[in-house]
């Protein structure tokens, strides 16, 4: 699995000249490791053999996110994003078609993971669960962590996603230990013949203002206990055309089962804001103004 480098926005003047180690590494996991929740156990209605969902529905919305994302620049914001690929669908053994339950935790990690600095994991139960499952090594200099359970919605047909764990240890690039406000954006993104794809889905989990070291979700929390950090309801898209003729194909062959289907790409941003929080704000009023034109949309569909 390939992890991207990350991208850095920031007004602020630095020497570029100087090598940048540090880099967000994102993970697409069947269970959450450092804070699982207790199973749930949700119906399994048939999955809708039908087009992508969404294109027009939040076309506004989320085509609009990632110059949302630049302009938080002004207040001195620093991006850090990584991407992982995974497939939405799997075919069961009798090549009926399910959410692919390889998808329940999404897992980022930000740091320097070849570092000369990197500090032992005695008695720290983070970094020894990840070191244990080969996701980091002992040379990694952890940051930042995020662990967030895939929760999917009953006609499965939505999805949220519910902060297991989300721990600052050292700030993005700035040596101090003030305070930042931080937010994790996750955009979820289909093929196209296009570079960049389309994405069918975007949700944002605002953890306040923190200081290093932070760690915000209690261990052993339950399933829907309290502090509660989740992202707004997302569309879980539909199989699309391509993927429903390779589906299609494979079941006529009689090899679909143990197959995945769905293609699709997971890219989470974490923000790091000195001050203010523009770019919740301006997401905010973006999808309020675009309400109107979803609710058309909706109707028409």
């Amino acid at each position: 699995m390939k992890h991207s480098r990350f991208d850095v926005h920031d007004t602020r003047t630095r020497d570029w000249s100087e090598d940048v180690a540090a880099e967000l590494r994102v993970f697409i996991l069947p269970e959450c490791i450092i804070n699982p929740a207790p199973a749930t156990e949700l119906p399994q209605p048939e999955i809708a053999l039908a087009s992508v969902l969404v294109p027009k529905l939040v076309e506004m919305a989320i085509g609009s996110a990632a110059k949302l994302l630049k302009d938080a620049g002004a207040d001195k914001t620093i991006l850090s994003s990584g991407s992982a690929v995974t497939n939405l669908f799997a075919a069961g053994a009798d090549q009926s078609l399910d959410v692919n339950g390889d998808v329940g935790c999404l897992l980022a990690v930000h740091g320097d993971f070849d570092s000369d600095e990197a500090e032992p994991d005695d008695g720290d139960e983070v970094l020894q669960s990840l070191r244990q499952r080969g996701l980091i090594s002992s040379r990694t200099m952890v940051n930042i962590v995020f662990e967030a359970e895939v929760r999917p919605s009953a006609d499965r047909t939505a999805f949220f996603l519910d902060t297991r764990h989300f721990s600052v240890r050292n700030l993005i690039e700035d040596d101090d230990d003030d305070e930042r406000d931080f937010a994790v954006t996750v955009a979820l993104t289909t093929p196209l013949t296009g570079v960049s794809g389309e994405t069918v889905a975007i949700g944002t989990i605002d953890f306040g203002t923190l200081a290093p070291p932070s760690d915000v979700v209690p261990q052993g929390r339950p399933a829907d206990g309290h502090p509660q950090f989740r992202s707004n309801l997302m569309p879980w898209a539909q199989l699309s055309p391509v993927a429903k003729h390779a589906y299609d194909t494979d079941v006529s062959n009689r090899s679909a089962a143990g197959r995945r289907y769905m293609p699709v790409t997971f890219t989470v941003t974490v923000s790091q804001t000195e001050k203010g929080h523009p770019f919740l704000i301006r997401l905010g009023e973006l999808l309020d103004g675009a309400k109107h034109n979803a609710a058309a949309a909706i109707g028409k569909q």
